[in-house]
C-alpha cells in the first residue's frame, strides 16, 4: 500500500550540505533543490520488498515552460545503457550465439580490433564488458542534431566525422580496470555483425519487449513515436542544449532513452532472479556471473558484467548499480542483492550533487543501509574534488579550490584566480586567457593540464 506520508517526508526533507567542509546537513524540498541546481525535470521510481513504492515525476520539460513532466517522460539514461546491453549479451550468450570469452574479432565482419604495431590484441566479452580489455576512450561527447553523425564504423576508426579517437587496445588485455565506453561500441558492433539487424531493434528485441520497458528506445536520433515526450538537457554551465539534446551512435555505450519506472523493470528482474524466479530474462548462473567480482577498484567498488559492484559482509546490503551522464542528463541506478530494494533518479542536468542529495535522503526516509554519496560508480564521478596543492616539473606550486560550477586557482604570492566552468572538465579564466582541464591516470591520481599562450604545464596533485 503506497504510504503517502513516507513520499512527502521524502519530498520535504532533502538533505544538502552547503560548501563547508564541517558544515552539518540542512533539509528542504525537493523542488528548492531543483531549483538551486537550475534543474527543471527530475523523475524517480523506487522499489521496495520487491514491488513498486512509487514512482513520480517533478518539474517541466523545460525551463519556464508549463509542460510538466510525467513518469513516461523519457531522459538519457547515459552509461546506464551499458548495463541494460550487457543483459542483452547475456541472453546471447545463454542461446550459445555469442561466448564471453571468445576472440571478438572472429565475430567481427565489418570492423576488427586493429594491430598495435605488430602486436595483434585479443579480447573477449568478458573483458569488455568488465572493462578490463585495455581499450581506449573513456566516454562520448554527442552530436549536435544538426551535426554530421558518424556510423560506428567511424567512431571506431576515429574518422571524420567522429569526435572522438580511435578504439585501439593499448595495454594488455586481462590485468587491469580502465573504464572504456570504447570497448562497448566494439561490442555493438559484434552484435550487429553477428545478427545482422539494426541495433536498436537488437535491443528491443532481446532486452526491452520482454520486460515490457515500452517508453525505452536505442534510437539514436530518438524517434518521433517519444519526441512528443522527452525532457531537455541542460550542460555544465546551466546552458540548454541545443536541439535539446545530443546524439549518440555509440548506442551500447550511452545511447539508451527511458524511463525511471522501466529502468526498475530490469532492476526488479535481477533481484527476483535471486529470489528464486525460475522463467526471468536470465537464467540465476548468468545473474550470478554479471554479479560476481571481476576487478577491484579503490577497494570500495568492484566490477561485474555490466554493473559496478558495492559488496559488504551483510549480504542484504550488497549492491548492484550503475550511474549515467551524458550531455545535459545524469542519472544513478542502486538495486539491492536481497530484500527488494532499490531505486531510480534521472535528472535534465549535468548537476549530479542532486541526485547525490536526493539518493542519501531516500536511502535514510526508507531507512535503507549505506549511502550512494560513497558508493556511487566512480568512472563518471571522478572528477570532482580537486582541491588541494600541485606542483609541476619545475618545481612551481599552485593551490587549487574546488567548488560547484568554478575553480580558484592561486600561484605564489600571488592572489586566486577565478576559472569558470566550460565542460565537464574543463574552467575557463578569460582575464587571464588560461584554460585548466581536470584529469586522472590510468592509477587513478588527480592531475591538471593549465593551458597557457598556446603551452601545457602539468600539475601533479601533492596533498
Amino acid at each position: 500500500m503506497l504510504n503517502n506520508n513516507k513520499i512527502k517526508s521524502f519530498e520535504n526533507n532533502i538533505l544538502y550540505k552547503g560548501h563547508l567542509e564541517n558544515e552539518k546537513y540542512n533539509k528542504t524540498t525537493i523542488f528548492d533543490r531543483m531549483k538551486y541546481y537550475r534543474t527543471s525535470a527530475l523523475s524517480i521510481a523506487f522499489i521496495k520488498d520487491y514491488k513498486l513504492e512509487f514512482s513520480k515525476a517533478y518539474g517541466t520539460k523545460k525551463r519556464n515552460s508549463d509542460e510538466k513532466i510525467d513518469e513516461n517522460t523519457l531522459f538519457q539514461a547515459a552509461s546506464i545503457s551499458k548495463a541494460v546491453f550487457s543483459v542483452a549479451v547475456m541472453r546471447l550468450v545463454e542461446r550459445k550465439v555469442l561466448s564471453l570469452d571468445e576472440d571478438v574479432n572472429n565475430y567481427l565482419t565489418s570492423w576488427k580490433v586493429p594491430k598495435n604495431g605488430n602486436w595483434q590484441p585479443k579480447i573477449t566479452l568478458r573483458q569488455i564488458l568488465t572493462h578490463t580489455a585495455g581499450t581506449t576512450v573513456q566516454g562520448f561527447e554527442g552530436y549536435n542534431l544538426n551535426d554530421e553523425i558518424p556510423t560506428t564504423i567511424q567512431v571506431l576508426n576515429g574518422e571524420y566525422p567522429a569526435n572522438s579517437e580511435a578504439v585501439i587496445v593499448d595495454t594488455i588485455p586481462g590485468l587491469s580496470h580502465r573504464y572504456s565506453g570504447g570497448g562497448f561500441t566494439i561490442a555493438q558492433q559484434v552484435l550487429v555483425d553477428v545478427l545482422k539487424k539494426p541495433f536498436p531493434i537488437i535491443m528491443k528485441q532481446l532486452v526491452l519487449d520482454d520486460l515490457n520497458m515500452n517508453n525505452s528506445t536505442y534510437e539514436q536520433p530518438i524517434s518521433v513515436d517519444y519526441i512528443n515526450n522527452i525532457s531537455c538537457g541542460y550542460g555544465y554551465t546551466g546552458e540548454e542544449v541545443e536541439g535539446m539534446y545530443y546524439v549518440y551512435p555509440e548506442m551500447a555505450a550511452a545511447g539508451l532513452w527511458t524511463t525511471p519506472s522501466d529502468l526498475c523493470k530490469l532492476g526488479l528482474e535481477i533481484q527476483n532472479i535471486l529470489n528464486g524466479k525460475k522463467d526471468g530474462i536470465l537464467k540465476l548462473e548468468s545473474v550470478n556471473e554479471m554479479l560476481r567480482k571481476h576487478c577491484d577498484i579503490e577497494g570500495k567498488i568492484v566490477r561485474g558484467i555490466g554493473f559496478a559492484l558495492v559488496e559488504d559482509e551483510n549480504r542484504k546490503n550488497s549492491k548492484f548499480l550503475h550511474s549515467g551522464e551524458n550531455y545535459g542528463f545524469e542519472s544513478e541506478f542502486v538495486f539491492y542483492n536481497e530484500g527488494g530494494n532499490g531505486f531510480v533518479i534521472m535528472i535534465n542536468s549535468n548537476q549530479e550533487k542532486l541526485l547525490q542529495e536526493v539518493s542519501e535522503t531516500l536511502e535514510k526516509v526508507y531507512e535503507l543501509e549505506g549511502s550512494s554519496k560513497e558508493q556511487i560508480e566512480i568512472e563518471n564521478r571522478s572528477i570532482d574534488n580537486y582541491s588541494g596543492q600541485y606542483i609541476n616539473k619545475q618545481k612551481t606550486k599552485i593551490y587549487v579550490k574546488d567548488e560547484l560550477e568554478k575553480l580558484y586557482i592561486q600561484v605564489e604570492n600571488q592572489e586566486a584566480i577565478e576559472f569558470k566552468r566550460k565542460t565537464k572538465n574543463t574552467f575557463i579564466s578569460e582575464e587571464v586567457n588560461t584554460k585548466v582541464e581536470l584529469n586522472i591516470d590510468k592509477g587513478g591520481e588527480k592531475y591538471i593540464i593549465l593551458q597557457q599562450n598556446e603551452e601545457e604545464n602539468k600539475y601533479e596533485k601533492i596533498d
